[in-house]
């Protein structure tokens, strides 16, 4: 409608000549109107899809976290060697990898760079 009546001062003589002519603006505003509710609905719904394929890892990587908290619990870290190690295992882990150390799963083989061990320092002497 604003369309209408800021054109309509300018193309008043057209207007004069052809009065089906002022439906122009106006058909011009109601399909800019439903060309913008279109993207807004799809760029909504985009959103939404979006958000439900994110919230689909969230409980495995819950689980993961969690995992990771039991495992970290548990560790002890070595001052002397820098490293964290579990208290009846001979295998130090530096501090640069223990992230790594608690995400992994046991039993799994790693993709990424494997763990460096260091061996326990308390064992050598």
């Amino acid at each position: 409608m604003l369309s209408m009546v800021c054109s309509f001062p300018v193309l008043y003589p057209t207007y004069r000549e052809n009065p089906l002519l002022i439906f122009v603006p106006v058909i011009i505003f109601v399909a800019s109107a439903i060309v913008l509710m279109r993207w807004v609905w799809l760029s909504k719904r985009r959103e939404a899809q979006m958000l439900r394929e994110g919230e689909a890892h969230y409980p495995l990587e819950i689980e993961q976290w969690k995992r990771a908290l039991a495992r970290w619990e548990q560790l002890y870290y070595c001052y002397r060697d820098d490293g964290v190690f579990l208290p009846h295992h001979a295998v130090l882990v530096p501090i640069a990898q223990m992230k790594q150390y608690l995400y992994a799963k046991s039993g799994e083989k790693r993709k990424h760079q494997p763990l460096k061990f260091k061996k326990d320092s308390r064992k050598n002497r």
